[in-house]
């Protein structure tokens, strides 16, 4: 498979997980009327599985090594969210608990 093929498969799994995870928190929180951060989790994580799964079966074509490869992925997913995507919201005065 060229690269283009894999970029597009990557993209298009990461757009479904994207889906996945708003569909999820949807169900959970609007419709289930769950809990904010119980319903963010659970979508977070499917969302997460799915994307990582099918990029790595289908896009990437490798089953080696997949406890190291899904622990660094989480991994790296925290670290983002945390120093850089919500680097100033941290330990703010503003809470989405407050909603």
């Amino acid at each position: 498979m060229n690269e283009t093929g894999r970029f597009l498969k990557f993209v298009l799994f990461s757009a479904s997980a994207g889906l996945i995870g708003i569909g999820s928190f949807a169900l959970l929180n609007e419709l289930l009327d769950w809990p904010y951060w119980p319903s963010y989790l659970i979508a977070l994580t499917l969302s997460v599985l799915w994307n990582f799964t099918l990029n790595r079966k289908f896009t990437f074509r490798s089953a080696a090594n997949v406890p190291k490869a899904m622990f660094l992925n989480v991994t790296t997913e925290f670290l983002w969210q945390k120093y850089v995507v919500y680097r100033r919201q941290i330990d703010t005065a503003v809470s989405p608990l407050q909603d």
